[in-house]
């Protein structure tokens, strides 16, 4: 699947994407036009804040570099349902708030 991204279109594995997301599972193999195409269009979203969500999905590491970061991945994990880079996200922002405020 070719996805067309707010900056960029890369290639994806429809597999992958459909394992992370219950969204793009819809989207991609139950009739919608996208699936059916081999290509997806989403103008709203960076290339990087997906790809970001995309690698904490897998379980890579997160090194978030600004906030605006953050919150655009934030952004990518709940328009697309993707639960566990949400709990990550969370999790990031727990852990760097405690070792802020010495807790």
């Amino acid at each position: 699947l070719y996805f067309r991204l707010n900056d960029s279109s890369t290639r994806f594995s429809t597999f992958l994407l459909s394992l992370c997301s219950p969204v793009l599972r819809s989207l991609l193999c139950c009739g919608f036009s996208e699936g059916l195409s081999r290509e997806a269009s989403i103008d709203e979203i960076s290339s990087d804040a997906f790809k970001h969500a995309l690698d904490l999905w897998l379980g890579k590491d997160f090194v978030c570099g600004t906030i605006q970061t953050l919150v655009e991945v934030a952004a990518v994990a709940d328009r697309f349902g993707m639960t566990r880079v949400r709990e990550i996200l969370e999790e990031t922002i727990v852990e760097a708030a405690d070792s802020d405020l010495n807790l």
